[in-house]
């Protein structure tokens, strides 16, 4: 037996070992297998994932009975960014038996708008929802800053993972062989991508973080450095004061293009965290100053430019949420819209970006109606939130398209409070409709039942100006929609105030006066149903919800039915459930607050229809139920 060398071992070097136990995984044909591949150069990634193919493709599997295993490819398109669609649309096409599949193209995330890379991290959360139907292994590929984000904030995701397979670029020289060139340990530059050309910003990152050795290295570093990718990325973790030492770049020879690269890796640094959930008022404020630096160093017809005013605009939005003072809340988002604006101006602006701008001065204009000169900032947010639509549409970007048709709902439904009631709901409801095209509750079960809350709202709404039984119906139609998803487990806070819309629907149905005739008091005993699983869900997580309110609701609809009861058990459990909930919704309304008087009264009239329907035993017997404190004032009433 002659022993020879794989012609693989000769291209992968170190990476072999890594490489052979991820094609072993995949030989073994095991099914539900969720594997992920980091790599740190974009041209090793590209030379794995077609080697594994072809490997997998003619090679004779000694590990099963199953020959050759198929391997398929993905290429994920960032203008959807939801990974857990692209996979099901797949796999709806994929052929049988199903072959291992491996995800590549997550990294043209990287510079994607926060909103869409948050759409990927929660498609991601979801994935345990797939793997159950998966006939096969699926490999998605990753760079290293993408994979510690995933960790990081996908960690149901996370959780589900069967292995993780690292690829290491092999090193290039990056200075002249005379050069002293430090010593170049795993993390000390970050994620460097080590294939490209010589890179100054790399030898100034490790400059940094080894300060006691940062006079030599410099000494050693070229001076006129070829100009850099578009695609560099700066290091900036390794910095101690980016932008003290960023300031300090064109004494050091640094070219313009150079320092706005420098600037724009900051911020997106800055901004991944801020992202990431660190939303600190200092990191907010350096993030924004980073920002205007860049945005300064950017050339005005540069491409990049209106993306630049949109992160900075968002930036100073948030900025503003953390201001006490109203002044200056306000102050901070006309500042962005201000922004958003500008960005908007720029010719050169790709149609995403500037779907994105729309989109954010819509939503700044309907914040601020929150504020002041409601009516105005509203119709500016509908006109904003129309100009963005014709960027996108239910066809190529569908969660655009969808989050823009909601946002353009609830503008019109809030209009509908100040003029036009009719006109402004009619609209709400076909914005709603719209946005119901594109969230599928398959896919995006939560986000299909805030968009059916939503029109239910409306559907209750408009029902008070016109055809009042049938909207009342749609409406309840709608809110049972959303209960299928919103539930007790997935969203409690979410679940109570959908409860509570439906038992308010079926209380209204059940008191109209042109409802259809219900001898069986089924509008009444479903209103109850809702109201108590609303109150039940609130238990469960911090809600919005008037929760004297609810039961100052199901006070009355037991009291009516307590005066339609026919047998007397019937009656004393009515109007003691009644009293019930009159009680504790006393005890969550303190003296001088706007529920308390009709809650009281209500109160007073139950232990009164005690006396009516049960005699002087039975009001004695509600008299012992009511809080001393109540009983002077209750007994003075009667």
């Amino acid at each position: 037996m002659v022993a020879t060398q794989l012609k693989s071992r000769k291209v992968l070097g170190l990476n072999q070992r890594q490489y052979e136990e991820l094609k072993t995984v995949l030989q073994l044909n095991l099914r539900r297998q969720l594997l992920i591949a980091v790599c740190d150069s974009d041209t090793l990634q590209a030379q794995l994932v077609a080697r594994l193919q072809s490997d997998l493709a003619t090679a004779d599997s000694t590990l099963d009975d199953g020959g050759a295993v198929g391997l398929a490819q993905l290429n994920f398109d960032p203008r959807q960014p939801d990974l857990m669609l692209q996979l099901v649309q797949w796999l709806k096409q994929a052929p049988t038996p199903t072959p291992h599949l491996q995800v590549v193209g997550l990294d043209a995330m990287t510079h994607a708008s926060l909103r869409s890379q948050n759409h990927l991290l929660r498609s991601l959360e979801s994935m345990q929802s797939l793997l159950p139907h998966l006939d096969s292994s699926l490999v998605i590929w990753l760079s290293w800053p993408w994979y510690r984000k995933l960790e990081q904030s996908a960690p149901e995701f996370w959780q589900w993972r069967s292995g993780v397979f690292r690829f290491v670029g092999e090193p290039v020289p990056i200075v002249p062989e005379t050069a002293a060139v430090p010593a170049v340990e795993d993390g000390l530059y970050g994620d460097v991508e080590t294939a490209q050309s010589p890179d100054i910003w790399q030898i100034l990152s490790a400059d940094l973080a080894q300060l006691d050795q940062t006079s030599d290295v410099a000494a050693a570093a070229p001076l006129n450095p070829p100009p850099l990718p578009k695609s560099v990325t700066l290091d900036v973790t390794a910095l101690e004061n980016p932008l003290e030492t960023l300031a300090q770049l064109e004494a050091k020879g640094a070219t313009p293009v150079e320092i706005m690269q420098a600037y724009r890796a900051l911020g997106n640094h800055y901004r991944d965290r801020i992202e990431a959930g660190e939303m600190t008022p200092n990191l907010l404020t350096t993030a924004i100053e980073t920002f205007e630096i860049y945005l300064r160093w950017l050339p005005t017809d540069d491409s990049q430019r209106a993306a630049g005013l949109n992160d900075l605009g968002t930036l100073h939005w948030l900025q503003a949420q953390h201001q006490n003072e109203r002044s200056a809340l306000l102050e901070g988002m006309h500042r962005s819209a201000e922004l958003y604006k500008e960005g908007l101006q720029c010719t050169n602006a790709d149609a995403d970006t500037a779907s994105r701008l729309y989109g954010n001065l819509g939503a700044v204009y309907s914040a601020l109606a929150n504020h002041d000169d409601s009516v105005t900032h509203l119709k500016e947010a509908v006109t904003a939130y129309r100009q963005a639509l014709p960027f996108c549409s239910a066809e190529t970007t569908p969660e655009e398209y969808g989050t823009l048709q909601n946002s353009l709902g609830s503008v019109y439904w809030k209009l509908a409070y100040y003029e036009q009631p009719k006109h402004h709901l009619h609209r709400a409801i076909a914005a709603y409709n719209e946005a119901l095209r594109c969230h599928h509750p398959e896919t995006a079960p939560l986000e299909y039942a805030a968009v059916q809350n939503n029109l239910g709202i409306a559907y209750w709404s408009l029902s008070r100006y016109e055809r009042p039984i049938f909207l009342l119906k749609h409406a309840i139609a709608a809110y049972r929609d959303a209960l299928n998803y919103r539930t007790p487990t997935t969203d409690p806070g979410a679940c109570a105030s959908t409860y509570n819309n439906l038992g308010t629907a079926f209380w209204e149905l059940a008191n109209h006066p042109e409802a259809p005739a219900d001898p069986e008091g089924r509008y009444q005993q479903n209103a109850i149903i809702a109201y108590e699983a609303a109150l039940k869900a609130s238990e469960l997580a911090p809600s919005s919800l008037e929760l004297a309110s609810i039961r100052h609701c199901l006070g009355s609809i037991y009291d009516r039915l307590a005066r339609s009861a026919e047998h007397r058990t019937e009656i004393v459990g009515n109007l003691d459930r009644a009293l019930t909930h009159y009680i504790a919704a006393l005890q969550q309304s303190p003296k001088g607050t706007a529920t308390y008087t009709p809650l009281f009264n209500a109160l007073v009239r139950n232990v009164s229809a005690h006396y009516e329907l049960l005699g002087l035993e039975g009001q004695q017997g509600a008299l012992n139920q009511v809080p001393a404190e109540l009983l002077p004032e209750v007994m003075l009433k009667l």
